[in-house]
């Protein structure tokens, strides 16, 4: 998930929209384990080669090449690191509640912040339980 600058002619920035995309990149000599992977999601993405550096990338950036990879993947062999999954949940939130856009890129930070802040909180069960708000069927 990223901002993407919209600019009137006039040079004023009129909003920020969201950009949500998937990239997996190897070392160009891996090249051909990237297209492997490509196929085996039947194609989706497409993959970049560069000449200026030793790079092979497949991106999925469309919304519904991002809802089969979900499906197939990433629901399926959950990313281990917590770094990966705190992104993969933020970017799963944004496609899901079509979040489109922000005014300012303050606005996009905050909301991109307390997301990730949201998903990292740990909840006192003990304390909920004692409080009447939690209640546990036996």
């Amino acid at each position: 998930m990223y901002p993407k600058k919209r600019v009137l002619k006039s040079g004023e920035i009129s909003y920020y929209s969201v950009g949500c995309a998937y990239h997996l990149s190897l070392h160009s000599r891996d090249a051909a384990l990237i297209k492997d992977i490509h196929q085996k999601l039947d194609n989706i993405g497409v993959i970049y080669e560069y000449k200026n550096k030793p790079d092979c990338r497949l991106a999925v950036s469309d919304r519904n090449g991002l809802l089969y990879l979900f499906s197939i993947a990433f629901n399926v062999y959950p990313l281990l690191a917590n770094n990966q999954l705190m992104r993969y949940n933020l970017l799963k939130n944004c496609i899901i509640n079509e979040v489109k856009k922000f005014k300012t890129l303050e606005e996009f930070s905050k909301y991109k912040s307390e997301y990730l802040a949201s998903i990292n909180k740990q909840v006192d069960l003990i304390a909920l339980y004692k409080s009447g708000k939690l209640e546990i069927d036996n």
